[in-house]
Parts: structure tokens; C-alpha cells; sequence
């Protein structure tokens, strides 16, 4: 569902926030075991939003939100940069899960072809579907 424009649009914080950490969930699902390096501009490009509000910021507290439920862990960050990036066994479990759409066998590989998607409404819509699923499983793990 890749958005084939290389335009970028501008959308909510919680829309970039849902569409970003797709992308990074969707990478690193794909990459695993491997760790990955990550940098906003990489991420927007790919998704084809951004924030309207300052984006670095907006990076930064996505994956220290990220690291913080429990889905990713990271050797440092700076300025918009994340190194050494990989999902925790929490994030395994939950993206191993099997995937609402019909063509992707798990959460994870549904994340990763939808992600790209994130500048059309259709593409909000299913990336904001599947991470309820995500963050629905990550509150069920810790028993809430």
C-alpha cells in the first residue's frame, strides 16, 4: 500500500507518531535479529508524513515511548538519530502474532507493507488498525 508520490504530507502528531513507529516496528521485525540505525528524515521519507510541530522532537519521543512500553531497546540517541536499534522479546511476541490482512502472514510484516502508506487516508486508516492490535497486545502483556 505504498504511497508512490515521494510528497510529503503533514498530519497530526498521532498519526505521525502511529506511521513512523510502523515503519520502525516493520524494519526491525524484518531485520531480526540484527539491530538497525534510524534518523527522522529516513523515516519520514519512507512514510511520507511528518509532524506539523518540530519532528526531531517528535522522533525522539516516539522511540523513547517506544523503549519505555517495552517494544525496542537502543544502545544512544541524539538529535534525531537512534543507533543500534532491535525489538525486544515483547516485540517479537507481539508482531509474530498472526496479522488482520489477508496477504501478510504476521503483525509485523503487515506493519512493514503498510507503512509506506501513511500519506493517504486508506493508509492511516489500516497502519491506525493494525497498531491498536499492537498496542492492545502490548497492555494485555502487562495485564491491563
Amino acid at each position: 500500500m505504498p504511497d508512490e508520490s515521494h510528497e510529503v504530507r503533514y498530519v497530526s502528531n498521532a498519526e505521525t507518531g502511529q506511521a513512523w513507529a510502523a515503519f520502525i516496528l516493520g524494519e526491525l521485525y524484518e531485520i531480526w535479529p540484527q539491530r538497525c540505525d534510524f534518523h527522522y528524515l529516513e523515516v519520514m521519507t519512507k512514510t511520507h508524513v511528518t509532524s506539523k510541530y518540530d519532528q526531531e522532537l517528535v522522533f525522539d519521543h516516539l522511540l523513547l515511548w517506544m523503549r519505555d512500553e517495552g517494544f525496542i531497546r537502543f544502545n544512544q540517541s541524539f538529535e534525531a538519530n537512534v543507533m543500534g536499534v532491535s525489538l525486544t522479546q515483547q516485540g517479537m511476541n507481539i508482531l509474530g502474532q498472526v496479522s488482520p490482512l489477508a496477504d501478510s502472514p504476521s503483525v509485523g510484516s503487515a506493519l512493514k507493507k503498510v507503512a509506506g502508506g501513511a500519506a493517504s487516508e486508506a493508509g492511516r486508516t489500516a497502519i491506525s488498525q493494525i497498531m491498536g492490535l499492537v498496542i492492545g497486545s502490548a497492555a494485555k502483556a502487562y495485564g491491563l
